[in-house]
């Protein structure tokens, strides 16, 4: 009996994990080694397993050499054994490494540099975002000042941690175009400061790890001795690695979903929705942990096995469906994660199916054709759909394009006749899908 074993560290859900992980994992005393397995994916394929490991005797394993890439989700499991042989991997814990966004910004407003005097001008970007900075650069600086040889140009950050980027370099040249960054290959090049070739600071960009970006950040640009003439600090980029923090989706209804033995029915909205304030229902992405044990869950006609996906446009689209088996279970589910594809994630979470010969499902009524009329078709301008007495009272119709995005929502009353205005449609296929008494028909339309 294995079912004590426990996956404890990195625990689900964790964020922020740089660059390897220590795995950790309860020590079970019927068990006599352990395999481990680390994946960038949870179907755990040959392709996607990045560190494994057999016959481990310690509830532990700290990988060598292996660097995790930033801003990635990571998926982890453990199989243990003993004399009598093995038993099955765990569901896998999920982590997501630090996630790191570089962002460029810039300044294009010149500022002059007076001929009189020592002045020291500075031109400021803004930064409204919040993060924590991981590597800083500086693309590029267009200045020009006769001569270079007497000025010194240095970035401070909002914190007011100073940095000297260029100090009293190339003596009689005036014209400045050239970058800055920690890993650039050598120091500055006076015969070629016109290229815009990154070259390594006087002094590091590096003190600034770990600071926010948000703020006012400057550039200085300081003449050390009077006399000469005046000039133009024209513009410059900052570009900043940072941790960023990003909107995540989030679960709006996860219901247990409940079906006859042996039947399919599709999974609705109103069973499971996710949403995210950035991003679209095609871009709110499930991604499958482990597939039901007595049944299959079809996008279309379309198996999902563990480590396969489905959008919420999938579901929205009604083409997210389950079938039973026809076992005596009466449990089965899905254990998943929710991404988007701007490094947000939710997760881990499991959506319940009970299998009950009680159950009342929506399905996909051809009937209900008898009480729907929908015209003209093809269409242009406007589209009636009228609907008899001998529907739900409240009616719901939803209108769908060939990419399964809902382009109206409609709730209705029996007995009445609804016109949409489509005008403004792009010309195509729609789908227009008839909601009432918990089921529902579905006709195509053509818009042009």
């Amino acid at each position: 009996d294995f079912s004590a074993l426990q996956l404890m560290s990195p625990a689900n859900g964790t964020r922020g994990i740089v660059a390897n992980a220590n795995f950790e994992w309860t020590d079970i005393p019927n068990a006599v080694s352990y395999d481990f397995e680390l994946s960038s994916s949870p179907a755990f394929g040959a392709d996607d397993i990045i560190a494994s490991a057999t016959a481990l005797t310690a509830n532990s394993f700290l990988p060598e050499d292996l660097i995790l890439s930033e801003s990635s989700l990571f998926y982890w499991r453990i199989r243990p054994s003993n004399e009598c042989g093995s038993g099955a991997y765990t569901l896998p814990n999920v982590f997501q490494t630090i996630n790191v966004q570089c962002v460029p910004f810039e300044q294009n407003e010149a500022v002059f540099i007076p001929g009189s005097g020592t002045p020291t001008v500075t031109s400021v970007i803004n930064i409204a975002a919040s993060g924590t900075i991981t590597d800083l650069n500086v693309p590029i600086i267009n200045a020009s000042y006769p001569p270079l040889g007497f000025t010194q140009m240095t970035l401070v950050s909002p914190a007011d941690t100073r940095a000297v980027l260029f100090s009293r370099e190339c003596g009689t040249r005036r014209n400045f175009a050239s970058g800055y960054d920690d890993e650039a290959p050598t120091s500055l090049d006076c015969d070629a400061i016109e290229n815009g070739a990154p070259y390594m600071p006087v002094e590091p960009l590096s003190i600034f790890d770990g600071e926010n970006i948000q703020g006012d950040w400057k550039l200085e640009f300081r003449v050390a001795s009077a006399g000469f003439g005046s000039g133009s600090l024209d513009s410059w980029q900052l570009e900043s690695c940072a941790n960023i923090e990003v909107a995540s989706p989030f679960l709006v209804v996860n219901e247990v979903f409940a079906l006859p033995p042996a039947s399919r029915s599709q999974i609705w909205q109103t069973t499971l929705e996710a949403d995210d304030e950035d991003n679209r229902t095609d871009e709110i992405i499930f991604e499958l942990l482990s597939a039901p044990q007595h049944g299959t869950l079809y996008v279309n006609d379309t198996p999902l096995a563990m480590g396969d996906s489905f959008t919420q446009q999938d579901v929205d689209g009604y083409r997210l469906s389950y079938e039973h088996n026809g076992d005596d279970a009466t449990e089965d589910g899905f254990d998943f994660i929710i991404r988007d594809t701007n490094g947000g994630w939710y997760g881990p979470d499991k959506f319940e199916i009970v299998i009950d010969e009680n159950a009342v499902v929506g399905t996909n009524d051809p009937t209900l054709e008898q009480e729907i009329r929908i015209y003209p078709n093809p269409a242009s301008t406007s589209l009636n759909i009228s609907l008899s007495n001998e529907l739900a009272k409240s009616t719901q119709i939803r209108i769908f394009n060939v990419a399964g995005q809902q382009v109206r929502f409609v709730n209705a009353q029996a007995g009445s006749t609804l016109e949409v205005n489509t005008s403004k449609f792009v010309s195509g296929v729609y789908f227009i899908q008839v909601y009432s008494n918990d089921t529902f028909y579905t006709e195509r339309v053509v818009i042009e």
